[in-house]
């Protein structure tokens, strides 16, 4: 840290570039040193990976962001040129990639990289497990057992999925996506039964993970079977490095994971890793949620890739009785407003107001739900904007 105190920009992700300024001014290192050029190209990189999710960051972007770093403070200007060759030192170092004018930090470039390997080899394995034929008959098994009748999207979809190596589901809030997971692994049971596996060696055979522990728990409720975050599942904590991370081959049949949306690129990636090539992958999400807070639109972006097997449920069935919210949300989805946006409904209502009338709106609605019985705590507000009088911090 004497000889080069900008090293712990590199080797500590998310430290802080302005302390680590003041100690390396506090050791006499001057404001156009190389290594202080470097130390600002690589968390302007970070901080566009690991602060706004993205998994690179445009040139032009990187050497504005950087420069004005570097000048704060300083009465001496940095030249963009110096700041390019300290980029290009980054790269022949290995700590950034660039490809044309994107530059991605090396381990998120190479997550991005082994991610689309991984796929590819796994879409590229055309003999199922199962025969279609057979896996008709079970699903139909599973039915008449749960006295229960899947429409035609919900029998393609479950048959879809374990006739193929890796299956994507997705779907909104109530289109079915619970009831079509719960009949792959009950398809899946009688198909392994068929084959002489035992019962509990059925169960060891399943693997279910979603991202975090509340989304494991609704999983394993949804199926009745076990259910891990995806950290528990590959054995690891989220606090180790890039470079001490390693997992081992999971040991199963069929894996499933939950709420995929969630899942960042080098998560992914390590999940990835520790799939053997003979496993059925099936991925469940809602493409339309928020992205996860960690770099990348991993399940967005494989299903606007087009490439692998994928079903998107639409037809809502999960809807309480004279419920408008979901019809609302899934309009809204559409970019479109359903005509009876501003008529008073059960469960929701509409107010017209100037941008002025909403702090005064808002006390009113507020002070009408708690002379129902509603406390604070039953209430959320939500708003686009944080200005004061019409924002969040109001």
């Amino acid at each position: 840290m004497k000889e080069n105190p900008y090293q712990l920009v590199a080797d500590i992700n998310g430290v802080s570039f302005k302390r680590v300024d003041q100690i390396a001014a506090e050791q006499g290192i001057e404001p156009d040193d190389q290594r202080r050029i470097e130390a600002a190209g690589l968390t302007t990189i970070n901080r566009a990976t690991f602060e706004s999710g993205d998994t690179y960051i445009l040139l032009n972007q990187l050497l504005q962001e950087a420069q004005r770093m570097l000048e704060q403070g300083q009465s001496e200007p940095v030249s963009v040129a110096a700041i390019q060759t300290a980029l290009l030192k980054l790269t022949e170092q290995g700590d950034v990639v660039a490809e044309a004018d994107h530059l991605y930090l090396q381990s998120v470039y190479q997550a991005e990289k082994d991610i689309a390997d991984k796929l590819i080899r796994l879409t590229r394995m055309k003999t199922a497990k199962f025969e279609r034929a057979t896996v008709v008959k079970k699903v139909a098994a599973v039915a008449k057992q749960n006295d229960f009748a899947y429409d035609e999207n919900q029998t393609d979809a479950i048959i879809s999925a374990l006739t193929s190596h890796l299956f994507i589901l997705t779907g909104g809030p109530g289109t079915g996506k619970t009831t079509i997971l719960n009949g792959i692994v009950k398809t899946f049971r009688l198909l392994a039964q068929s084959e002489g596996m035992p019962a509990d060696k059925i169960t060891d055979s399943i693997m279910l993970a979603a991202p975090t522990g509340r989304a494991a728990k609704r999983l394993s409720e949804a199926t009745q079977m076990p259910a891990s975050t995806i950290h528990r599942l590959l054995g690891i904590t989220g606090r180790e490095t890039a470079r001490d991370l390693d997992v081992e081959e999971l040991e199963g049949q069929l894996l499933i994971i939950d709420e995929m949306s969630m899942v960042d690129t080098e998560l992914f990636a390590l999940l990835l890793k520790a799939v053997p090539m003979g496993m059925q992958v099936i991925l469940v999400g809602d493409k339309d949620q928020l992205p996860s807070v960690g770099p990348g639109r991993v399940f967005y972006d494989i299903l606007a890739s087009g490439l692998l097997n994928y079903r998107e449920l639409e037809v809502i069935y999960r809807q309480g009785k004279g419920s408008t919210i979901i019809e609302l949300a899934q309009s809204v989805k559409q970019g479109q407003l359903p005509a009876d946006f501003t008529m008073q409904k059960a469960d929701r209502s509409y107010f017209n107001a100037s941008a002025q009338q909403v702090p005064q709106l808002i006390e009113k609605v507020a002070s009408s739900w708690r002379d129902k019985g509603f406390s604070v705590a039953d209430m959320q507000i939500l708003s686009p904007m944080y200005k004061p009088r019409r924002g969040c911090i109001t």
